[in-house]
């Protein structure tokens, strides 16, 4: 499971994984056994999310918390909490993302794991972009950075500076946005991180498209959904598709728009 994974076979990934899970609940649930249950179901969760089974992968992380907590191990708790706390923002629940982040900051900063740590800062920082608090989420992501670069963070700092391309969008700062978003691309491609790669072009093409200009927004938005569709990431070839009919819209070219639109509605 995990090697399919980190191919992005994710499909394959949850199949294994789910074989895992099976054989070992069929055993004496011993603290070994637990701590591999939720490891396991942690994972499945994260592939489960990409391919757009969102629902299934919340019932693991929660199965996945239960068995963690019967072992009392808090670093694992920390890390599924922080898990949690991505699917809900994936799923657009703002204020129940922040709560899982709290929770995993709270153990996080017992244990003082700065890499947790900066990585739940950033996810707050995001979620408070997306409630429409620009300055606390702001505060938030600069804290971030600051652990991120105390302890060379590589992926978590690629991630910030997709963040903070996100808060620049929001604020009108396209050209800002641009270069954050082109620097974590930048980044992303050196560490051959396929899953960040596609985001963080679709966000740029977004940032062109916010300037009007429409031949380099169309460009990354097909670069972002070959990715997204090469791995079956749903989320995001879904909103590729929206963005490429909204541009063609823009260039009244109807049957590019009918196109894209009705496979973003197929999804």
């Amino acid at each position: 499971g995990d090697k399919a994974q980190f191919l992005y076979a994710f499909k394959n990934a949850i199949n294994y994984y789910l074989d895992s899970i099976k054989i070992l609940e069929s055993t004496e649930l011993k603290r070994e056994q637990l701590t591999q249950l939720s490891e396991i179901c942690n994972r499945l969760a994260f592939s489960q999310s990409i391919i757009g089974e969102r629902k299934e992968a919340e019932v693991n992380l929660n199965k996945a918390l239960e068995y963690c907590r019967k072992t009392k191990d808090k670093d694992n708790e920390s890390l599924i909490l922080t898990s949690m706390g991505n699917l809900y923002g994936d799923m657009g629940q703002w204020d129940r993302a922040i709560e899982y982040f709290k929770n995993s900051l709270l153990i996080s900063e017992e244990l003082n794991n700065l890499k947790r740590k900066s990585s739940i800062l950033k996810g707050i920082g995001l979620a408070c972009l997306f409630k429409g608090d620009t300055s606390t989420g702001y505060s938030y992501l600069k804290k971030s950075l600051r652990i991120c670069k105390e302890i060379s963070d590589v992926n978590t700092y690629a991630l910030l500076l997709n963040n903070l391309g996100i808060y620049y969008d929001m604020l009108g700062k396209w050209e800002k946005a641009i270069k954050k978003y082109k620097e974590s691309i930048r980044i992303a491609k050196s560490n051959n991180n396929i899953i960040y790669i596609s985001n963080f072009t679709s966000n740029l093409g977004f940032a062109y498209s916010s300037l009007n200009k429409s031949e380099q927004a169309i460009y990354y938005f097909k670069e972002s959904l070959k990715i997204s569709e090469k791995i079956g990431d749903i989320y995001n070839i879904g909103i590729n598709y929206i963005h490429l009919g909204e541009e063609y819209l823009r260039k009244d070219k109807f049957k590019e728009v009918k196109y894209y639109i009705v496979r973003a509605e197929e999804i």
